[in-house]
């Protein structure tokens, strides 16, 4: 696990009992760049993501990770109920993991769509 961002400050804000104070911490900002999803099922992905984390569809970017927007294992529990229930996806825990951001799960979606169309055309 990487930090998603770094604050220099000039020292550590802390409690009268010389702990941490991280209430008094800076907000950090971050410079990446804001993706809007460009496709019907990014966006139908970022809708139900933001139902989960609580946040409008709009302030999430599809090149965000999941785990760093908010996310935690049992919010990813709960998106993959979601995505089969509303959007019918067929999804395991395991390949939100692996496609963390809305384009990687976005394409990984595609590609099972076309191998599944594609075995049912073998048989």
């Amino acid at each position: 696990m990487l930090p998603s961002g770094y604050a220099v400050l000039d020292a550590l804000p802390l409690s009268a009992n010389g702990k941490l104070a991280a209430d008094r911490l800076p907000p950090v900002e971050f410079a990446g760049v804001h993706v809007e999803p460009s496709t019907d099922r990014e966006r139908a992905l970022a809708a139900v993501w933001a139902e989960i984390l609580g946040r409008p569809a709009a302030a999430l970017s599809a090149n965000d990770s999941f785990f760093s927007v908010g996310g935690n294992s049992l919010a990813a529990m709960k998106l993959v109920r979601l995505l089969q229930r509303d959007l019918g996806i067929e999804l395991r825990l395991r390949d939100l993991y692996q496609n963390d951001t809305i384009i990687k799960l976005a394409q990984h979606v595609g590609a099972a769509e076309v191998a599944a169309d594609r075995e049912e055309g073998e048989l």
